[in-house]
């Protein structure tokens, strides 16, 4: 099965683009998707990439380290 823009349902190549769980062929489209938003999706977005950060920043480099430790060399 080949994987498809979500913008523009064009093949996707080796350089995919990714936009929250979308996938993308150019910039271009990610673009041309995000202007198509309406505002109130828009202010969603924003809150939950905010709400992703501070989780990301509470788990810290010891998280990293410990997940490192169970990692295959």
């Amino acid at each position: 099965m080949t994987m498809r823009c979500d913008h523009c349902r064009g093949e996707l190549g080796l350089r995919v683009r990714r936009y929250w769980h979308m996938r993308f062929c150019y910039s271009a489209c990610v673009a041309a998707y995000q202007r198509r938003l309406g505002e109130e999706t828009k202010v969603k977005i924003r809150r939950l990439d905010v709400a992703a950060n501070d989780n990301l920043q509470s788990f810290g480099f010891g998280f990293l380290k410990r997940v490192a430790r169970h990692l295959p060399r």
